[in-house]
């Protein structure tokens, strides 16, 4: 009996063990899943709230600027009318209060008056109270938008005739010939506005209100605070008021009479107003609180049946294997990460739902399929099935198109699934949805280029005025030897020397200060970093030198405003470690090999060759303390106003989108090094060829050149005509539309101005191919996005970017003409 008893006390014990081994084993992950997913829905929860606060505020102010651009239209119609324009004209106002009385009667509803004022200011006809005739308006902001030809919005001000919140509205009187006549004026009550944001309930505690541009309070469903609350002068708006004053749309949290609140604001485009959606954060919150009772008593009876399973069969062992294989299935479906289950044979065995959420496709049209790597940014997919079945890890992204409307870019990691001999039995496939995070940076790099051209302002304006003296100092040397024309000739030629450098500068800075890029295509990096440097040296003190060692002209697979702005933010930040005693900046390009670098070799990289680019300075150095937090977004060491913190951050995500490594050396006192390594490409790029010394090709066909500048009429006819063209040169876009209209044949080419004041160049196109819509037509802009926008309108428009010299209109000509004769 004692020998059973000890056997059975025995297994009671390894039972017990059992047990407290279980509940260790299950409580722990238990408490952290808990937790986290308690934080997780919190924030969750949280982020959902601002954003449809900011979306509906959104909402607010677009419907807003949509009865605003309404009213706007109303009253530029009569401005235009004719009978008025002529009333102007003749300084009566007969037909015009007429008028005017008629419409205020229809439109009297949201209008407090309906007026029109002369030139000066003067109110001079009335349709709702002729007692407002004499009155003068020129110190309105409205009037002096008048006075520019363009449509106006007032500030919202109490009513003096009835002390209610109004703002007036008018619509400049034109003159056929262009003259300033005057204008119609609207002042429409704010009742529209208190209609709108009193509409809106956000459970019990949510409302919107509206601020103007000066945070006075103009709409709000308490009245009482409606031209009485300026949130300026308000302690407990301040940081929140800041925000809204300085951005266009965002979110917030604030405290206002002991009432923790939460907030999503945005700006109403034509008046600069601000619509606020505030929600008490106390009711936000109530689901998550919900959400975590309930967790903790699910979790609780879950221990408790846990319990009760590890005693009564804890011999078993499959229950808690099942069990495991259970949560683990469970993780991987509700991740957010998207995992990819590959056999030997590339065919997809296994997807979870955030891979099937990522690419907008069914499990059921992946599974059993090829794994597609179709939007692999590589240039041969086979390399990558080559090193997973070398048994390496490989890494990179995919950007591919989701359900035929959009795309998606996703982190990819491709790792082999290894036999107990080695025998790889499948892949697995780990990928991360990185679409916002990428147009994330996309938005913080343009902010950064915004804040690089501001620092390169001086630079820039001291080569302009380096060009100016140039062409200048040759012009009077050319009037001054007219008698000798070949020194006339080298003069000329120095001339157009320097108006090709002012040109070649403005496309550097319009390059860099784009807001979107081409797409990553193979380019030489060397060129770019030269033209950087070149801009960044004219802007720095002479205290400061810059050394260059660029060697290699290797390509690489990237985008040139990319790299462009990465040594612009490298240089900047070096330049300002140096800005009290000056120093060296030296920055070196060359080729490397995985075995000739350390970095390289320590590393996990699937290309054998990098460029190697280091740029180092002199200067201060960076603290040891800051080394790790170098990269965050918004952590910046310099002074309150003198950095945004985003410039390391921009160059990491530039360097990682390129598929590089970037490291970092500093001592303190001693200056910093930062080494960059891109990887190679095996591909040729081209490189545009100078054809300046070809003969220019010659012809004699009819050509309507159209330009609103009379001084590009007249230097372009005669360039053309220098060339054997016969020309016919306009000012006016509707004269050379009936010119043409009144002998369609008259002509074999157009060449016509993009921006001009009463018809666009397009237009004229338009215009002009409803009667021929074969005629070759070449459209001229010194806009540098133009050519993308008419390229998406009509492919089939030459465009030539201004401005245009003779060897490059000369050209386009020839084989625009040419090939309009072989078709």
């Amino acid at each position: 009996m004692h020998l059973w008893n000890g056997t059975r006390l025995n297994r009671l014990s390894l039972q017990a063990k059992l047990v407290v081994a279980g509940m260790l084993i299950l409580l722990l992950p238990i408490l952290v899943i808990a937790s986290a997913t308690f934080l997780n829905s919190s924030h969750v929860l949280e982020e959902i709230s601002k954003r449809q606060m900011v979306q509906i505020s959104r909402s607010l102010s677009v419907m807003i600027r949509t009865a605003l651009e309404k009213d706007l239209k109303i009253l530029t119609q009569i401005a235009i009318d004719p009978q008025l324009v002529q009333e102007r004209l003749e300084g009566r106002n007969t037909i015009s209060n007429k008028k005017l009385a008629e419409l205020y009667k229809v439109l009297g509803v949201d209008y407090e008056g309906l007026a029109i004022f002369d030139q000066h200011g003067t109110i001079c006809a009335d349709g709702a109270d002729k007692n407002r005739i004499g009155i003068s308006i020129a110190d309105r902001n409205y009037f002096k938008a008048a006075q520019e030809g363009k449509p106006g919005i007032g500030d919202v001000v109490l009513s003096k005739a009835t002390h209610l919140p109004c703002f007036g509205l008018c619509a400049p009187i034109i003159s056929q010939d262009g003259n300033f006549l005057g204008g119609v004026l609207g002042i429409l009550k704010a009742d529209f506005l208190i209609r709108y944001v009193s509409s809106l309930k956000l459970g019990e505690s949510g409302y919107a209100f509206m601020l103007d541009q000066k945070g006075m309070v103009i709409s709000h469903p308490n009245t009482a605070y409606i031209m009485n609350f300026d949130v300026l002068k308000a302690p407990e708006f301040r940081e929140f008021a800041d925000l809204m004053l300085r951005t266009s749309s965002g979110t917030d949290e604030y405290t206002y009479e002991g009432t923790h609140k939460i907030a999503g604001f945005s700006t109403i485009e034509l008046t600069g107003w601000k619509i606020v959606v505030t929600q008490n954060k106390a009711e936000i919150m109530e689901l998550a609180y919900t959400n975590r009772n309930f967790i903790l008593l699910i979790s609780t009876a879950f221990i408790g049946l846990t319990v009760f399973a590890v005693l009564y069969f804890s011999r078993t062992i499959s229950n808690p294997v099942q069990k495991t294989l259970n949560t683990l299935q469970q993780a991987i479906s509700q991740a957010t990460e998207a995992f990819l289950i590959i056999d030997a044979n590339q065919k997809v065995q296994f997807v979870n739902p955030a891979m099937a959420a990522i690419t907008g496709l069914p499990a059921s049209e992946l599974i059993g399929k090829p794994f597609d790597l179709s939007g692999l940014e590589q240039l041969n997919m086979n390399e990558i099935w080559q090193t997973v079945a070398e048994k390496k890890k490989w890494s990179g992204r995919i950007t591919n198109e989701k359900e035929k409307s959009s795309m998606f870019t996703m982190e990819l990691t491709i790792t082999p699934v290894q036999t107990s001999n080695g025998t790889i039995s499948g892949f697995l496939a780990i990928g991360r949805d990185i679409t916002q995070e990428l147009a994330m940076q996309d938005r913080i790099r343009q902010s950064e280029k915004m804040e690089a051209i501001g620092t390169l302002a001086g630079g820039i304006a001291h080569d302009f005025n380096n060009i100016l003296s140039a062409i200048f100092g040759y012009t009077e040397l050319t009037l001054n030897s007219l008698a000798d024309p070949e020194r006339s000739n080298r003069y000329l030629t120095e001339i157009i020397n320097a108006t090709k450098r002012a040109r070649d500068l403005v496309n550097h800075i319009l390059t860099f200060s784009r807001g979107s890029d081409l797409g990553r295509k193979p380019m030489i990096p060397k060129y770019v970093i030269r033209e950087a440097l070149k801009l960044l040296r004219a802007s720095l003190p002479a205290t400061i030198r810059i050394h260059t060692d660029i060697k290699s002209s290797a390509p690489i697979l990237g985008e040139p405003t990319q790299v462009h702005q990465m040594i612009m933010n490298l240089c900047t930040n070096a330049a300002y470690a140096m800005k009290s005693d000056g120093g060296v900046i030296k920055v070196s390009l060359d080729e490397v090999t995985v075995d000739q670098d350390a970095t390289l070799a320590r590393a996990f990289v699937s290309t054998d060759s990098f460029l190697r680019l280091k740029i180092s300075d002199s200067g201060c150095g960076i603290a040891a303390e800051a080394m790790n937090r170098i990269y965050d977004p918004f952590f910046t060491t310099k002074p309150l106003g003198e950095g945004t913190g985003l410039g390391l951050s921009v160059v990491h995500g530039i360097v990682k989108s390129l598929n590089g490594i970037i490291t970092v050396s500093s001592k303190t006192g001693e200056g910093t090094l930062f080494t960059i390594y891109l990887p190679v490409i095996k591909m040729a790029v081209q490189t545009d060829r100078d054809d300046s010394q070809q003969k220019l090709p010659r012809g004699s066909a009819r050509v309507m050149l159209v330009d609103d500048e009379k001084p590009l009429v007249q230097s372009g006819k005669e360039r053309l005509e220098g060339l054997g063209y016969r020309v016919e040169g306009f000012t006016l876009p509707q004269e050379a539309l009936e010119t043409f209209l009144a002998d369609p044949a008259a002509f074999d080419v157009i060449i016509t101005d993009f921006t001009m004041p009463s018809m666009t160049g397009y237009e004229l196109i338009k215009r002009v191919r409803t009667v021929r819509k074969d005629i070759p037509v070449i459209l001229c802009s010194g806009y540098f996005l133009m050519e993308e926008k008419i390229r998406e309108l009509d492919s089939a428009i030459e465009f030539v970017k201004k401005p245009v010299t003779t060897q490059e209109i000369a050209r386009v000509l020839y084989r625009l003409l040419r090939d309009d004769q072989k078709t």
